[in-house]
């Protein structure tokens, strides 16, 4: 049985689209479109999809390192790329949401800078019943990203990933509000709170599938481009002495400028590193399933290394060109 995709067209100049929610509701169709009357760059976008000649892009998560995306888009973008569907995982969903909602790469830059760097979300420590953070500034850093957009409005395809504890299964997210699934996405285990959703508790998607570029393959008729910003082996993580320091030794280094400082990673890259380092075999499949797999090499930052800000957008843009290059010499794209 031949699948159906409903295809809602808009006024020319209608900037947002709302209540696609009950067009959905009332039909079994397998995805949905949004175009504008007179629009042909968005048409151009819905007979790629239709005809499976369109380009899915896939954003894996790794802290901080995820900025890397801007630079992948850039370089995609720059190399005559047309991205027709976007989704992601932890960080990289919220990078893929930015580009969904037609931010430009100038203002995803500026969004993320004050998001990231001018006022880190992650900072706001409670008492860790659940979690380390009590989460309302990630809460409201995203509120304010998304207003009150829901996924199945957004012009662009999208979706995001989340891990579902209760049922011990991926949560792929087409649907709902942009910043709660966002929120469920990027949910560190012991960092962040879980996200509740009905019956269901959500963590950060990473735990099951950091770079969802085989959910992207099944979604998208077309090729898939997928991102790895997470490196197999990670610097940070080497020790720079055969013995581990003190904890009051760490705390005075920290609070003495003149001290002689160890170099070890920070609770939040320690939990992300192990949230996603059971995803390793699981990314070699991945390359396997899709066009071109971009892996991209941020041993040098930290997840949380917001002072590297424009250095990991770079490097993203720099080795991004290059794989995207070499692939076209390939006569692969």
């Amino acid at each position: 049985m031949a699948s159906v995709e409903l295809v809602l067209v808009h006024p020319q100049l209608e900037t947002a689209f709302r209540d696609t929610i009950k067009w959905l509701e009332k039909r079994q169709v397998a995805a949905h479109h949004h175009v504008r009357e007179g629009s042909t760059r968005e048409f151009d976008r819905l007979a790629r999809l239709l005809t499976g000649q369109a380009i899915g892009l896939a954003l894996g998560g790794g802290g901080l390192r995820g900025l890397a995306h801007l630079g992948v888009i850039r370089a995609l973008q720059e190399s005559g790329f047309f991205i027709d569907s976007i989704g992601g995982t932890s960080l990289g969903a919220i990078m893929a949401a930015q580009f969904a909602l037609g931010l430009d790469y100038k203002t995803m830059v500026k969004t993320n800078e004050k998001m990231w760097r001018d006022s880190w979300p992650m900072n706001d420590y409670t008492i860790p019943f659940m979690a380390c953070l009590e989460g309302q500034k990630l809460d409201q850093t995203l509120k304010t990203m998304c207003g009150d957009v829901r996924i199945e409005d957004l012009p662009l395809n999208f979706f995001c990933v989340s891990t579902n504890l209760t049922t011990a299964n991926i949560a792929v997210h087409r649907e709902g509000v942009l910043w709660k699934r966002l929120r469920a996405s990027c949910a560190l285990p012991g960092i962040v709170p879980p996200e509740f959703d009905k019956d269901f508790m959500l963590v950060d998607g990473a735990v099951l599938n950091n770079v969802p570029g085989d959910i992207m393959k099944k979604l998208c008729g077309g090729k898939v481009i997928a991102v790895d910003v997470s490196p197999r082996e990670d610097h940070i993580f080497k020790p720079e002495n055969p013995e581990r320091p003190a904890t009051r030794q760490i705390l005075w280094e920290r609070m003495n400028p003149f001290a002689e400082t160890h170099r070890v990673p920070s609770l939040f890259d320690i939990v992300s590193r192990s949230a996603m380092i059971s995803n390793v075999s699981k990314t070699t499949i991945v390359k396997d399933q899709v066009d071109l797999y971009l892996d991209i090499p941020l041993e040098q930052y930290g997840m949380s290394d917001s002072k590297s800000f424009y250095q990991i957008i770079e490097t993203g843009y720099e080795a991004a060109s290059r794989q995207i290059e070499a692939w076209k010499q390939n006569g692969k794209n």
